[in-house]
């Protein structure tokens, strides 16, 4: 597979609650960073760990959180739709599942990462668009199990579907994916608007005819 240009996330902060130096991932985006595998077993911060906490809010989009405890290496993407087999305009790559996961584990491994220790946490897919939209949360998260048995990479956790968007918190030091599911007051509409414009903005033929099914009543898709 080819791989699109690759959407790094660049939006940094400090975490409030840890104190830690924080990336904030936008959909189709990922990151990944080292963390030094003494501090992890020790719980200390070690002086090569770069990002504390990797995080994002995700409706009917997925994450997964990829990790190797022995190269020291963790990451995570944001993906908006499972697939697409056609070729994509640059732009749109990251948006599909399939691009994304490649993406992810490919910068890994060239960071010492080995497929077969990497661990998986994943989150996302919540049913949060209206009308036949709603089905496209499922399709990526089945698309994240079914890719990561595809990989040969081991599912620790999950926390998949159901009708809330979420803010995701993954500690890479740790492993620990930490879950909060939004309510109203707390974003999930503004998450659902935005998911909503970024997949209309696609062109119709990049996806999949298994993918337009899902929400046939979607019509601004570009051609």
């Amino acid at each position: 597979m080819k791989m699109m240009p690759e959407a790094v996330a660049t939006h940094h902060y400090v975490d409030r609650d840890t104190g830690l130096a924080a990336i904030k991932l936008l959909p189709c985006e990922y990151f990944v960073t080292r963390f030094d595998v003494m501090a992890a077993g020790s719980g200390q911060k070690g002086p090569q760990e770069k990002i504390g906490v990797l995080s994002t809010v995700l409706g009917s989009c997925v994450s997964a959180c990829l990790r190797d405890p022995v190269a020291g290496v963790a990451g995570m993407n944001h993906y908006m739709l499972p697939w697409t087999p056609q070729a994509c305009d640059p732009r749109h790559g990251l948006r599909y599942g399939n691009h994304a996961m490649a993406v992810l584990i490919e910068a890994m491994e060239r960071m010492g990462a080995r497929r077969e220790r990497i661990e998986a946490k994943v989150a996302g897919g919540g049913r949060v668009m209206s009308g036949s939209a709603a089905r496209v949360g499922d399709a990526n998260a089945d698309y994240v199990v079914q890719s990561l048995a595809e990989h040969g990479i081991t599912l620790l956790a999950r926390d998949l579907g159901g009708p809330s968007a979420r803010r995701v918190h993954y500690l890479p030091a740790s492993g620990r994916m930490l879950v909060r599911k939004l309510g109203a007051q707390e974003g999930a509409e503004r998450v659902r608007q935005q998911e909503s414009r970024l997949i209309a903005e696609l062109p119709s033929r990049e996806l999949p005819k298994e993918v337009r099914a899902l929400m046939p009543d979607v019509k601004e898709f570009r051609t």
